[in-house]
């Protein structure tokens, strides 16, 4: 997502540009060319809220804002993306936010579990940073390494530490486990025996007939696709 969106703001730099401005209402609503395309979109600008609208509908669609609306942005010295324009699901914060069911409702079982993975997803993100950090340097990544093992080894001498199995490890970050009461029930078996073929059409028959090596027929002496059974000038009696 982040190339996609640094794809939006190269092509809004480069190949838009507002050919027309219009206020209705105190909106501002631009008319923006991309070049590349030879297309005009529609964009919306309240200067009050920084709020944009554009026709193609990219953010609506994929959460991103589209080249239309950052051209427009970049026009009225808009220097930084308004946070409501910045998803939670495309940040690193994502993991650490509360877990609701369809109804809407904070579920009880992320509510138990919430400040654990709160704190496990900033580990994860601490050891990700120093590995960052340390991986143009090899003596930092030794270290690094050694003091890992070090507290690993602690761990395990003061016997507070048992490793969790593949299962808990994915209950811990999802939250709740699965129901033992399950009705999926057996696909229903197919009638059908054997291998069903695709009728070949007379072009693609033909294409890889030509692909096949010639051969010399018996019957007339000549080198092609045909042999002494099918030869056509094969005279019946």
């Amino acid at each position: 997502m982040f190339y996609m969106f640094q794809d939006e703001v190269y092509k809004a730099c480069f190949r838009c540009g507002i050919s027309s401005i219009r206020m209705e209402e105190n909106i501002e609503i631009a008319q923006v060319m991309d070049h590349s395309r030879q297309k005009t979109s529609k964009v919306t600008f309240n200067s009050g809220n920084l709020m944009t609208s554009c026709s193609c509908k990219l953010f609506e669609r994929l959460g991103i804002l589209c080249k239309h609306a950052i051209c427009v942005l970049n026009a009225r010295q808009v220097t930084k993306i308004p946070e409501y324009y910045i998803l939670d699901r495309w940040t690193k914060e994502a993991t650490k936010r509360p877990i609701f069911d369809m109804h809407g409702n904070f579920l009880e079982e992320c509510r138990k579990m919430n400040t654990t993975t709160k704190m496990l997803g900033e580990v994860w993100s601490e050891i990700f940073n120093c590995v960052g950090l340390a991986e143009g340097n090899e003596e930092n990544l030794q270290q690094f390494l050694d003091n890992l093992r070090d507290f690993s080894k602690n761990l395990v001498e003061k016997g507070k530490c048992v490793p969790m199995t593949k299962t808990q490890e994915m209950e811990l970050f999802v939250g709740p486990s699965a129901s033992s009461n399950l009705n999926i029930q057996n696909p229903i078996p197919s009638k059908n025996k054997g291998k069903r073929h695709r009728i070949v059409g007379e072009k693609e028959a033909a294409i890889e007939q030509s692909q096949k090596p010639k051969r010399k027929c018996k019957a007339c002496g000549a080198y092609d696709y045909h042999d002494s059974r099918n030869c056509p000038n094969k005279t019946t009696t």
